[in-house]
């Protein structure tokens, strides 16, 4: 796995901005591979998407991902161990899933964002 760590691009909160994680195609025990992007969000142009908002447990157990932009730029990123066992049943064999999972799609590290995007 790459030892480069995912870095979150600031969101325009005028343009109400999320991210969204596309979670790549898999079987069961493959490892988990997710995209997050940001797609266009407006009252005529809104992406399809099912959110998923939890309390993912302690922060004492964290486990990388893969994640990137793109396919060709994948980082890791540390989420809680009940998130990554979790993640695999939530992916569709054959075709990708787009999601919005709190705990991933929104910096926890930054407040401003936290409050604006969890409302």
């Amino acid at each position: 796995m790459s030892s480069n760590i995912y870095k979150y691009t600031p969101l325009d909160e005028k343009r109400r901005e999320i991210r969204l994680l596309v979670h790549l195609p898999g079987a069961l025990d493959d490892p988990i591979q997710v995209l997050i992007q940001v797609p266009p969000f407006t009252d005529n142009d809104t992406p399809n998407y099912e959110a998923l908002s939890y309390a993912w447990g302690s922060t004492e157990y964290l486990q990388n991902i893969r994640v990137g932009n793109t396919v060709s730029d994948i980082t890791t990123l540390e989420i809680t161990r009940g998130l990554a066992q979790a993640l695999p049943y939530l992916r569709h064999r054959n075709e990708p899933r787009t999601l919005w999972i709190d705990a991933i799609c929104v910096n926890q590290q930054d407040l401003q964002e936290r409050g604006s995007q969890v409302k």
